[in-house]
Order: C-alpha cells, then sequence, then structure tokens
C-alpha cells in the first residue's frame, strides 16, 4: 500500500505543498489501477503475426495492409485543407478496426471467450461494410462559378480523392471478407 503520495513518482518531481496533498495519493492511486492512457485512443495489435494463433492471423494480416495504404494516404491528405471529409472517413475505419484488434487481443488474452469474439465479428463486419458505402462527399465547390483553369484543377482534386477512396474500399473490403471468414 502506498504511504506518502511520493511512493509512485520520484521525489523530486513535487513541491512541498504537493508532498502534503492527499489530492495527489489518489491521483498516483487512480494512475496505477488505470494504467497510462493512450493519446489517440487507437489500439493495434503489435505481435508479429506469425505469433499469432493461426485462427487470427488472416484478421490481422488485412488489417495491416489496410492500415498501411490508409497510414500512406494520411500523410499527403494531412497537408490538404480540402481532404477533411476523406480523413474522416479513414479514421472511422481505423477506429473499427481498432475496436475489433481490442476484441482479438481481449480472446488471445482469454477476458472474452472465442465463441463470443465469433458473434461479434459479424456485427463488427456490418459496421465495417456500412463506413466503407459510406462515400467521402469530394464536391466541395460549384464549379460553374470558376473559371476553365480553377475549375479544372478542382475536378482533378475530386478526381484524386474519389481515387483515394475507391482503393481504400477495396482494400478495407478484403478486411470485410477476412473478418467473415470468406477467404
Amino acid at each position: 500500500m502506498l504511504s506518502t503520495p511520493t511512493d509512485c513518482f520520484e521525489v523530486d518531481t513535487f513541491t512541498d505543498h504537493q508532498k502534503k496533498t492527499p489530492n495527489i495519493l489518489v491521483w498516483c492511486f487512480a494512475t496505477l489501477v488505470r494504467g497510462p492512457r493512450r493519446r489517440n485512443g487507437l489500439f493495434f495489435i503489435t505481435a508479429e503475426v506469425e505469433q499469432l494463433p493461426t485462427y487470427f492471423q488472416s484478421y490481422i494480416t488485412e488489417n495491416r495492409i489496410f492500415l498501411a495504404e490508409s497510414k500512406k494516404y494520411e500523410e499527403v491528405l494531412n497537408e490538404l485543407n480540402l481532404a477533411e471529409n476523406v480523413l474522416s472517413w479513414i479514421r472511422e475505419c481505423k477506429k473499427l478496426i481498432s475496436h475489433f484488434e481490442k476484441n482479438v487481443h481481449r480472446t488471445l488474452n482469454q477476458l472474452d471467450k472465442l465463441h463470443i469474439f465469433d458473434d461479434e465479428k459479424w456485427d463488427f463486419a456490418n459496421q465495417l461494410m456500412e463506413i466503407l458505402d459510406m462515400e467521402p462527399d469530394t464536391d466541395f465547390l460549384d464549379l460553374d462559378m470558376m473559371d476553365k483553369e480553377q475549375a479544372e484543377f478542382f475536378r482533378d482534386t475530386q478526381t484524386y480523392f474519389q481515387d483515394i477512396y475507391s482503393k481504400l474500399r477495396s482494400i478495407g473490403c478484403e478486411v470485410y471478407y477476412s473478418w467473415i471468414d470468406a477467404k
């Protein structure tokens, strides 16, 4: 049991007033129980695919393919102000994949039963397909109000965003098929 607020941290990190405050002890204990917080809230399995049970390998492999491809596009799209809809769509896909991998992790650690995971993965797959079918809005300006050169530029930009959506959607469909064990 913690006897002083400084038992879980270096003594030099607190002022004298903070060392005497009982709230520090409560915070210290809550941090130990809760564990460190993740910044982005996403959880992905980091183990090598070959180390995972065979049953889960195809899921994680397809997830990683999607995540790698989406990361490549996110790096480019983060620099563009007009790409917020596409980025938001990618984030929604990644959140669901993260939640799916959390459930895989819970099943691997025997916190959940395998039959529960098998039932839930269908719900995850259907949610993923719903997200994949929600094409991000890339029509952001009225092209009739622009001169010919500007309109052509924005048409090319829209086509670029639609190509990214199409490519990531096809990879996302592969993730869906692996989740429903169609592969």
